[in-house]
This record gives C-alpha cells, structure tokens and sequence, in this order.
C-alpha cells in the first residue's frame, strides 16, 4: 500500500519557494542597488539631498541584507522540501518493493512500481499592466491611463471573487503563483511631461520669467541653479530615490 502523500502539492509548494528564491527576490535585490541608492554621489546632488545621503545608504543596505536573507530562506526552504519530497518518493518505492516480495512468495503477480508524476508550476496568472511604467506622462492622458486602468481592473474583479470563492469551497486547492512580482519593477525614467518640471512648481510668474532667461542664455536658473545645487536635481535623482 503507497504512502498517502499530496505528491502534487509538494511538488509545487517547492517549486513555489525556488522561484522565489532564484527569480524574484535576486531581482530585487538587483534593483534596489541599481536604482535606490544615492551612490555614487554625483554633481547636481544638491545640499539638501545630500544630507539624506547616510540616510539613504543605511536604508539600502538594510534592505538589500533582508532581501538577502530572504532569499537564503526560500532557497533553504525549497532545497529541504526537495529532499523531503525525494525522500518520499524513496519511501514510497521500498514500501512497494517489499510488499512485491511478500506478494511473490505465495505466488501473487505484484504491479509494477509507478513514480508518482509531478506537475510543473505553471507561470503567475497576472503581474503588471501595460500602464505600470516608470516616466511620468502627460497629466492628461495619465488621468486617462487611470480611468482605462480602474475600469480593466473593475471588470476583472468579479471574475477574480467568483474564482477565490470556487477555489475556496472546491476539494482542489492546488498551489498557485498569482503575482508575477518581478514584473513591478520598472525602470525609472525622467518625466515627460513639462508640468513634471522641477520650475512650473515656482508658479506661473517666475517660471514664466525663468523659461525665458532660459531661451536666451540657455540656462534655467531655477533648475539649473537652485534646484541643482541647492535643493538637488531632482530629475535626473528621481531614477535612484
């Protein structure tokens, strides 16, 4: 008689924790030091974001050593479900062995020993939209972007309810990724949009007066003096803050 064991379910609970270990968690890893640092510190800093710099380097580091030990858990924690699914399987096949023997020796015709057979973790069934990006678009069609995507995300959700709920009440509640969270991670881009500028936030007189000493010496004090070495050029850091 074979082991009852959820060969299924183990097999995809592992298989779970190792692409969370091998895929997601080294990927943020990745992205937190490419785009969340301050370092190297650069010109157009700026006193202010400068004094945040310890800040920031200590939040980082932080974070990427509970990334870090994160991932050495999942990957613990999948190698040892590995071992105790093989060990299983081995168990499963000795038990059967003997009982073949048992059964032969008063003349019984034993059924060959069948592996149990173990699914394959299919890919996350949802992750980030074709809207979830890093720039900053125009406010006009950002505004448009958000009612497209609050009215997928609406006429989604019904269908998500009703398919938790069957899940929920059905004997089969196999194991799932429902979120591809590698899939969060954008790169951070510069703002399209001019209203984005650092200068529309001085209003409208002085930034009017600043686009034009802009035209004609090609410098805009407000962004490219102030802003720069005072209170940081906030748009070229916004890709590592």
């Amino acid at each position: 008689m074979p082991l009852s064991v959820e060969y299924a379910d183990l097999s995809l609970a592992q298989q779970l924790l190792e692409r969370q270990g091998t895929d997601h968690l080294p990927e943020m890893r990745r992205f937190l030091a490419q785009w969340c640092s301050m370092l190297p510190v650069i010109e157009g800093t700026g006193l202010i974001l400068s004094a945040f710099l310890q800040y920031n380097v200590a939040a980082n580091t932080a974070g990427y050593a509970a990334l870090l030990l994160l991932q050495e858990v999942h990957e613990g924690a999948a190698n040892h479900m590995k071992q105790t699914l093989n060990a299983y399987i081995d168990a499963d096949q000795r038990i059967h062995n003997a009982l073949s023997m048992a059964s032969q020796m008063v003349g019984g015709s034993p059924l060959p020993y069948h592996a149990p057979a173990l699914p394959t973790l299919e890919t996350a069934k949802y992750g980030a939209s074709s809207f979830y990006r890093g720039e900053d678009e125009s406010i006009g069609q950002s505004i448009a972007e958000g009612m497209i995507e609050a009215g997928l995300y609406t006429g989604q959700l019904a269908w998500r309810l009703g398919e938790r709920s069957a899940k929920a009440l059905s004997g089969n509640r196999s194991i799932s990724e429902s979120q591809d969270a590698s899939s969060y991670l954008k790169e951070p881009e510069k703002p399209k949009a001019e209203m984005s500028d650092i200068r529309w936030s001085a209003g409208m007189i002085l930034s009017s007066v600043d686009w034009l000493i802009e035209q004609v010496t090609g410098t805009s004090f407000i962004n490219d003096v102030i802003a720069k070495y005072v209170g940081g050029d906030w748009r070229d850091r916004k890709s590592v803050v």
